[in-house]
């Protein structure tokens, strides 16, 4: 979803990606190096493909392209979407049940106003009954 609203209005954030990834998948390495090799081409990549009314992406620095102004305007998520206060340690039944209050599908869970977790109320919804029922059918 990031991804995709990332390439409406970056698109050469898109293809700049793509192609680091494709360098990637030509040698055969674990995970973590790709990832590695994936970080390095895309920057390398970038700055080579920018011209013109993208020359912002030459310079070398500290890129922030998902800001609160992307999340409502491009994918409409924080009009929706509450918040908990968690800690970032365990999940309580205290965070369980203030996530289950909100209204919202997704619930973002905030430590010193920073995001930390966005919860699927659905999903936790469904792990907790299987889990239940499992429990109760042993």
């Amino acid at each position: 979803m990031v991804r995709r609203a990332l390439a409406r209005r970056y698109p050469i954030v898109e293809k700049a990606y793509r192609q680091a990834y494709q360098q990637c998948l030509k040698n055969e390495i674990d995970t973590l190096e790709e990832m590695e090799l994936i970080v390095q081409n895309f920057g390398e990549t970038l700055q080579q493909q920018s011209l013109g009314d993208e020359a912002e992406f030459q310079q070398v620095g500290v890129k922030e392209w998902i800001n609160r102004e992307l999340l409502d305007s491009t994918l409409n998520l924080y009009p929706q979407m509450q918040s908990v206060v968690w800690s970032g340690e365990t999940v309580t039944p205290l965070i369980i049940y203030q996530t289950f209050s909100c209204s919202g599908r997704f619930v973002a869970l905030v430590h010193n106003q920073k995001l930390r977790k966005v919860v699927d109320r659905y999903e936790l919804a469904i792990r907790i009954s299987k889990t239940g029922l499992e429990h109760q059918l042993k």
